[in-house]
């Protein structure tokens, strides 16, 4: 992490997924929670944004599950967060254990799984508990998300020195006026 940050590492992105040890054995990430804490404590001591990204959704879920991801986000304190419905793809191991196996023609339905979870749950909600997770997603994406911890990343020297470093600049610098345009418009 410190040899990123060196190399002018403004931000990663992981796939936490989970909030606890049993439930990442069963996704078989290879990871542990105290890996995660670790790493996330590394960021932060060398200035590097953290984006967290989480699933919910998935077979055997519990509600328990959805307070895990809460409480390790609580503790992890990333910059921006990501909760996203989990969606099994033809082709993968969690796919070919599901009970509902999609037509050829409902394959299109997967891409919009986020919203149709609700109207479909027969064939999109794999989770045991009772949770509206559209609801529950947007909510903690408003709590963790603040404009303003963002807009603040981008006024940071350390960001304006790699900007400048870097091929992308240009796309950079709309992604900031773009963010710059919608915390302006949250505030009027």
């Amino acid at each position: 992490i410190r040899n990123m940050a060196e190399a002018g590492c403004v931000q990663i992105d992981f796939g936490v997924e989970r909030g606890s040890d049993e439930a990442l054995r069963l996704l078989k990430k290879g990871i542990t929670i105290r890996k995660i804490k670790d790493v996330f404590r590394l960021c932060d001591k060398y200035k590097i944004r953290t984006f967290a990204n989480f699933l919910v959704n998935l077979p055997e879920e519990k509600e328990e599950d959805l307070d895990d991801i809460i409480d390790l986000m609580n503790e992890l304190n990333p910059e921006i967060v990501s909760l996203n419905i989990f969606t099994p793809y033809p082709g993968t191991e969690i796919y070919s254990n599901a009970s509902y196996k999609f037509t050829k023609e409902e394959y299109p339905m997967l891409a919009y799984a986020t919203t149709l979870i609700n109207t479909h749950p027969d064939k999109l909600k794999f989770a045991e508990h009772n949770t509206d997770l559209i609801e529950w997603t947007h909510k903690y994406h408003r709590q963790y998300n603040k404009t303003l911890n963002n807009v603040k990343f981008y006024l940071t020297k350390k960001y304006w020195t790699t900007l400048f470093k870097s091929k992308y600049k240009i796309n950079y610098l709309k992604n900031s006026v773009l963010l710059i345009k919608e915390f302006i418009n949250q505030k009027i």
